[in-house]
């Protein structure tokens, strides 16, 4: 195994979690809204709403600080910048997304 593996899955994961919760407000909501005409009240109708949407926005801020394994940094944002998912490598050392080891050569720093 690289340098970088055990990183790169606990990013993988984050990233999976936070897609699926994303993917699946819609299926949530009308699966409760099913059960609301059965079994629930409106007040817990609403909470496991809002719990969801919590859990998926921890889950994103999660994935949107995650640090590169290499410089420890946030991989994909400065202060000024924010390439989130999207971002192939390190906006400040460089490392490729992904990268088991150092073979990434050095880009330009953002920050």
């Amino acid at each position: 195994m690289g340098l970088y593996a055990d990183a790169w899955e606990r990013y993988r994961k984050l990233r999976n979690t936070a897609v699926l919760l994303w993917l699946g407000i819609l299926p949530f909501i009308w699966a409760l809204q099913l059960l609301h005409r059965m079994v629930l009240s409106e007040e817990i109708f609403g909470a496991l709403i809002v719990l969801y949407v919590l859990f998926w926005l921890v889950s994103a801020i999660r994935l949107e600080f995650f640090r590169c394994p290499r410089c420890g940094r946030p991989f994909s944002m400065t202060w000024w910048i924010n390439l989130s998912f999207l971002a192939r490598r390190c906006v400040h050392c460089g490392l490729k997304k992904f990268s088991e080891d150092d073979d990434s050569p050095a880009a330009p720093s953002f920050s």
